[in-house]
Parts: structure tokens; sequence; C-alpha cells
């Protein structure tokens, strides 16, 4: 939950008082104010403010949706952002934010917190991974995915921006430290062994009303401009998609389905005895046997050492009475698993066929559950109230439970199976987190935004007002 909550956390909006107590005669820039009478590092700040830039972005394309700011000669204070101007609400938002951190921080030792040594190892590792992960391919991945990573964009890591702009690798620290801090510190209020943890009877009907459980299989016919393919593929992967709708209809697997799809779309044969039609004796598991247990590997590697070894244990006694008892049963009928007895036990290594080691593991009930949790993997929670006008949440909301439905959309098709939430009380209570944020982070959020407008008010906040005019949020612009 921490994770998640980090990141709501970050993308929450402020809006707080912008009048401030100043120092005036602050001539040390290495600091940008102080709170509690504890200096906050310049860094802190400078971070904050670009924060608050990419805030200030967002809230000028809601606020003046037909303005370019990337027209040459584009001047941002030219506009005003909640009655001041542009790069006036950054600073003032910046300041808000350096707030936040400290009331946290304050928070967060009153309630005794602390983190465990491989929690704080966890912390450092995925702060010195962000110091050094490049910028410009993190942003061009956030819009393009895995494509991106077919770019040599150049550029800096986050830490060399930073340290560009004025911010050291400590202040940065001590952000991303800070997130961590915030979610622990709302987990401690609100979770389920929290001082203030949401009711049951308040978190559960909210999900289930909520939420909505899905399988969906998805075959795009538009390509990456979204632009559609022509009509003759399209047909061709419509009846595509029907076949393998039919196979679900009569009991298939939705997770097999899916694999099917990525053989098409790659060009591999998908014929009608391929091995995603599940037959026993077809299946290939050389991507699946990685789930097994080491134990069973391990148990697997001794079986086929035993048959190298001239002095047999117990175990090979009872290994060998079982090939004494399969060459009875087989004798004259089967020469051919003669046969291929006399060719394992020659190669006794690789050539050892996935059927075997298939037949080893499992059997027709075994694959049968097996199978079933390879569809629970693939299941999907959407939250409906959140997209409303969506395709596929107008069509789930149309359909009843347990019946999958094939569904023509308008950039491509769709194998769909609605199901109850309820039925997975493993998922309900794993959800739990992401609901309670859901339900409580407006209070949270409130609360930390009053007590870091008392600061701001009250005198606690004292601004260095030399090493504000200093770091200009224009840097950012």
């Amino acid at each position: 939950m921490k994770r998640k909550l980090t990141a709501l956390i970050l993308s929450m909006t402020l809006i707080l008082s912008s009048t401030f107590a100043f120092s005036g005669c602050g001539m040390n820039t290495r600091f940008a104010m102080s709170i509690n009478g504890e200096e906050v590092a310049a860094g802190v700040y400078i971070i904050s403010q670009y924060y608050a830039t990419a805030e200030a972005r967002s809230k000028f394309s809601e606020e003046y949706p037909d303005e370019d700011t990337s027209v040459d000669g584009w001047k941002p204070d030219d506009y005003l952002l909640e009655g001041v101007k542009y790069t006036e609400w950054i600073d003032n938002r910046a300041v808000e934010m350096v707030a936040r951190f400290y009331a946290i921080e304050e928070m967060y030792k009153e309630r005794d917190l602390s983190f465990t040594r491989d929690e704080l190892a966890e912390i450092n590792s995925t702060i010195e991974q962000r110091w050094n992960t490049n910028k410009q391919m993190e942003e061009l991945y956030a819009m393009l995915g895995e494509q991106a990573l077919q770019f040599d964009v150049g550029g800096d890591t986050w830490g060399e921006f930073f340290e560009k702009a004025g911010a050291s690798k400590e202040s940065y620290k001590f952000i991303l430290t800070n997130d961590e801090k915030t979610a622990a510190l709302f987990e401690s209020i609100y979770g389920a062994e929290g001082t203030d943890p949401v009711p049951e009877e308040e978190w559960r009907p909210y999900f289930i009303e909520n939420y909505t459980r899905v399988r969906v299989v998805q075959m795009s016919f538009v390509d990456e401009e979204d632009e559609p393919y022509e009509q003759e593929r399209i047909d061709d992967l419509r009846e595509f998609a029907l076949k393998q709708f039919e196979k679900v209809e009569d009991g298939g697997n939705f997770y097999a389905a899916r694999q099917a799809y990525y053989e098409y779309l790659y060009g591999i044969d998908n014929s009608d005895d391929n091995v995603y039609d599940l037959d026993l004796d077809d299946i290939d598991f050389d991507d699946d046997l990685d789930d097994i247990s080491d134990d069973d590997n391990n148990d697997e590697n001794a079986d086929e050492g035993d048959d190298n070894n001239d002095d047999e244990d117990d175990d090979n006694d009872e290994n060998a009475d079982e090939d004494d008892d399969n060459n009875e049963d087989d004798d004259d009928d089967n020469d051919e698993g003669d046969d291929n007895d006399e060719d394992e036990g020659d190669d006794n290594d690789e050539d050892e066929n996935d059927d075997n080691i298939f037949e080893d593991l499992f059997d027709e009930d075994e694959l049968s559950d097996y199978m079933d949790e390879l569809d629970y993997g693939i299941e999907e929670y959407l939250k409906v109230t959140d997209y409303p006008d969506n395709e596929i949440i107008i069509k789930l909301s149309e359909m009843d439970f347990d019946i999958p439905e094939f569904f023509e959309g308008e950039n491509a098709f769709y194998i769909l199976l609605k199901l109850d939430v309820t039925e997975r009380e493993d998922k309900l209570l794993e959800y739990r987190d992401e609901v309670t944020v859901e339900l409580r982070a407006e209070e949270f959020d409130d609360m930390l935004n009053q007590k870091a407008k008392e600061w701001i008010t009250d005198g606690t906040v004292v601004l260095n007002q030399k090493a504000l005019n200093r770091y200009d949020a224009r840097k950012f612009l």
C-alpha cells in the first residue's frame, strides 16, 4: 500500500494561504527557510519548485485550455493562477510542499514510527536507482511504454538534472524518504491495525459497488498510431477472435486464448493442434514450469541422477519397481515404449521430453487447478466509477456473471467474462488498502494542509528571502 499511497500523495493538490512570514536579513542561501527553528536545505525547496511547476502546468491547461505554452515568446507571468502570477504561484506552492514535508516529519516522530532495516535498505536502493535514472527516457517511457526503449534519448539522469538546478542528493533523499513516511503515517492512522481504521461495513460495500472483476482478452485491430488495419486483416482477426471465443464458451481457458492471440500476432502457428488447445499430450510447459518450486525441480534432477548411479538407494529401488511394473504391463504390445525407455536411459538428461516432465508433476485434475490459477492471474479489478463512459465498462454493466461474451469495440475485439467480486475473499482483503486510500485520502490531505497552513501563518515557517530570490522557478519552465 505504501507505494500506491506515495504516488497518491505526490499527486495531491493543495490550496493554502499565500501569506508567509519573511526573514529579510538572511544572507546565507544554502537554506531556503527554517521550520520550528530547523534550517531547510535549499535543495529541498528547489526540488519542490520542480514538482510545483508540474502542477502549475496541469492547472494552467485546465484554466486556459486554448493556450499553447510551447510557442515562442510565451510569457507565464502574463497569466494568473488562483489570483497570483504564474511563477509566484509556483514559489508559493513549493513553500507549501516544504511545510507539509516537515509536518509529516513531526507527526511521524510523534507516533514513534520507524522503518525496519530491510525497509530502509529498500528505500535507499530505490533512491539510488531513481537518482541514476535517465530523466528523458523515463518521461518518454511514460508516454510510449516499451517503444521508448528503441530511442537513444541521451540527456541527464535525475541526479544530474537536480544537481544542475542546485539540489543535492541528500535533499532528494530527504523528499523520497518523506514520501515513504507519509505512507507509513497514513497506514498508522487508517490501516487495518491503525488508530482509526476504516470499518469493514464501510470499505467492503464501497469495493463491491465501485469495482468489477473481469477476465479480458483484447485483440487490437489498429496500429501504434491508432490507424485501423486493412479490412482483410481485420476480417481475418475477427475470424480468429471468434474461434477463440467459441473455445472459451465451451469451457476453454482465458489464459490459453490470450497466449493463442500472442502466437497469432507474431505469426506463430495457431492451428487446431497447437499447444494452446490444452490437450494433455500436446501441452508445452517450458515457460510455466518456472513456477514449480525448487524442491520439485531438485527432486526431479535427483531422479535423473539416480539413473546414472551404480549404487541405488531406496528411492532408486522404488523407481526400479515402477520400471518393472511398466515393462510387464507394456510387454510385447508396446515395443515402442520399451525403445523409449532404453533411449531415455541412454540420454537421461536434456532429451527427456516435456510430456514426461509434465506427467510427473500433474494429473488431469491438477492440470485443471493449475489452469484455473493461470486464469486467476490475469483477472482484472476495474474501478467502474472512474471510467463511466468507457466502452468496456458500459458493456460489462450489461453483462451477467459467469457468461462469456464477444464484443467488437472501437479499436479491438474482446472476449469478456464478468465475475462476482465477492467470490474472491482474498482479493477483497488485498484491495482493502487501496480502498482505504480512496476513502480517507482527502481527510488525510486536509489534516496535513491545515497543519502546514497554521505553520505558514503563525510564523513557524520563516522564509530566507534572499535564497528564494536566488532560486527562480523559471529555470524549470
